[in-house]
Formats: structure tokens, sequence, C-alpha cells
């Protein structure tokens, strides 16, 4: 597979696009399930892959390793707690100065700390898990039938957080199944160390692709006729746009599958294009990071230009907005990474 420095071009592509779509998931506005939509529904049905697509880069990177527990946590957990700390002190203050939280006592202080710190961003709770897990997941690969068990244990996540869950949630069964974020997400974490060994060849090129147009396909024409046949189109949501959907799973991995046969069948041969490939992938995590503030700061204090923004086309409007907000993103991590007292917040 090609690399730019020692980097995996797929993988610098895969993250960009990951973080791209979380951006343009974060400021959309999904047009209504009607069959005059189903250009408009397109990226709004690739959008919810945007977290499935970190989480199988995150398992074929990691746990194809051949490192120490100790130095594979030296390495990474300081750059992961650092600016999860900072950030989430970042978000306190733009709450309280900005949407008039109330900090009344310093006990509420640190209740509002800590709820800020596992949900404002969900997303780095999870990942920090999985890296917790990750040298348990090295010693069960090298087993003697390692592998059969961690297949096993993709089946089981597929089968009941998957399509249990799905199939739960859209017929409101009324089961309780509320699972941690990391039991969620771990079966692509497991699937990526697994897709990643598949030898890239263009006839398995064609096949990805063919699935991923026929997964988007079924998605949103499913999704038309759903809400011809119910009212309640929050169960059409989590059952067809939901992040651990069975759906979205198969899309999402024919997707990653699709983007790494990709760059490493046809290799980029512009160093500029590389280059700026390679810059945005370097500032995903600091992109994830201040996105979400930047979003609020448009909303709080130039509310008439995102209004006017609104209520442009659905998917013109999205598109705007996900472009503005990931440029100002980009350019304010380029920014801090520029400087080594702030090289922390977006390392």
């Amino acid at each position: 597979m090609e690399k730019v420095k020692s980097r995996y071009v797929w993988a610098d592509v895969v993250r960009f696009s990951a973080i791209f779509l979380v951006v343009f998931i974060h400021n959309s506005t999904t047009p209504s399930y009607v069959f005059s939509n189903f250009i408009l529904l397109i990226p709004y049905t690739i959008a919810p892959s945007c977290v499935p697509l970190f989480v199988l880069l995150s398992g074929a990177l990691l746990l194809n390793k051949n490192e120490d527990a100790v130095t594979f946590y030296k390495k990474r957990l300081h750059k992961l707690l650092i600016p999860w700390v900072c950030w989430t002190i970042i978000y306190m203050l733009f709450a309280i100065l900005f949407n008039n939280h109330k900090v009344t006592s310093f006990l509420n202080l640190i209740r509002f700390f800590h709820v800020a710190f596992l949900t404002n961003l969900w997303f780095l709770p999870m990942i920090f898990t999985l890296y917790l897990l990750t040298p348990l997941t090295w010693l069960i690969i090298r087993e003697k039938y390692g592998k059969i068990i961690l297949l096993a244990l993709i089946i089981i996540w597929y089968l009941f957080i998957n399509i249990a869950s799905s199939v739960n949630s859209f017929f409101q069964l009324g089961f309780s199944l509320h699972f941690p974020i990391f039991i969620q997400f771990i079966g692509y974490f497991l699937l990526g160390y697994f897709l990643i060994q598949l030898k890239a060849t263009k006839k398995r090129f064609y096949i990805y692709l063919v699935l991923f147009l026929l997964c988007l396909t079924a998605i949103i024409s499913g999704s038309i006729y759903s809400a011809y046949r119910i009212t309640d189109t929050s169960s059409i949501s989590s059952f067809y746009f939901g992040q651990v959907s069975p759906l979205i799973a198969i899309l999402s991995c024919s997707l990653f599958l699709f983007l790494v046969n990709l760059f490493t069948l046809w290799q980029l041969k512009n160093k500029k294009v590389k280059k700026i490939i390679t810059e945005l992938s370097l500032a995903s995590f600091g992109i994830y990071l201040v996105h979400g503030l930047l979003i609020d700061i448009l909303l709080k204090i130039f509310p008439i230009i995102n209004a006017q923004i609104t209520a442009l086309n659905p998917l013109l409007s999205t598109m705007i907005k996900t472009l503005i907000i990931f440029s100002l993103s980009f350019i304010t991590i380029y920014l801090l990474r520029k400087y080594k007292i702030t090289r922390y917040l977006a390392p």
C-alpha cells in the first residue's frame, strides 16, 4: 500500500472523509422522506457512516500492531486525555458565558464537568475504552483460536447490537436494550482488523462499489416506503440511519473497503493533493474537538446569518454550513498546531 512519509494514503482519505461527514451530519437539516427527495437523501444516508469509518480505521491500524501495552499507552493516552480535558473545560466556559448555564457551588461545578466530560465529546470515552482494550485484543489474536473468537464476537455484536436493537426500535417492541457506547461500536473496531487484511483487487473494488450502491438505495427506498406506512419518523431514523443499524453497518464497511481499494490500486501522483489530504487527516482529531464549538458560535453570535443559510434548500444549506464550519475548524487547528503552548489542544 502506498505511503506518504510513512503514512498510508488510504488511511488519510478515510480519516478526512469521516471527519467531513461528522461536520456534515452536525449541520444537517434532513429532507422529508418522500420520493421527490431521493437525490437529496443520498448524502444524509452516507453521513451516518462517519463514526463507523473512524472506528473501522482504528481497528485496522491498531489491532495489526506489534507493541507492548506500556509503549502503546505511552504513545496515545496522553494525546487523547489532555485535549479531552482541555476542550471539556472550554465547552463548559462557553455554556456558562453564552448559554446561561448556572454554577451555584463547587459540587455543582464538579457534576457539570463530569457530565460534560462524558457526553459533550462522546466519541472520546468510546475510543478511550477501545484503546484500553487493544492490548487485550492483541492477546486474543495471538491465541490459537483467537481470530475465531473475534469473528464470533462480531457475529454476536451484529445480531444483538445491530439487528435486535434496530428491530426493537422500529417496531417499538418495548424491550430495554441499552448498551454502553463502546459495546455499540466494538464490532466495527474488530471488523477493521479483518477487513484490512483482504487483498485489494479490481474485482473486489467493483464488488464493494456495487454493495455500497445497493445498500445506499435500499436505505433510501426503505425509509421512503416506511414513511408512507407509519407516522413516527423517529423509528425510521434509528432503524435506517442509526450508526449501529444493520444497513448502515454494511454501508460503512463497503465504503471503507471501497476507499481502501481505490487508493491502494490507483495511486495518487499529485504531490500537492497528497499534501492537502495529509494535512486534513492530521487535523481531523482537532476538527472533531472544535467544530461543535464553532457551530454554537455561529448560532449564538451570528443568528441572522445562520437563519438566512438555514432558509435555503436543505442540501444547499447543509453544504454551505458544513464548508464554513469545516474550513474554520481546520484554520483554527492549523493555527493551534503552530505554537508549542497550544499544540496540546490539537495533537
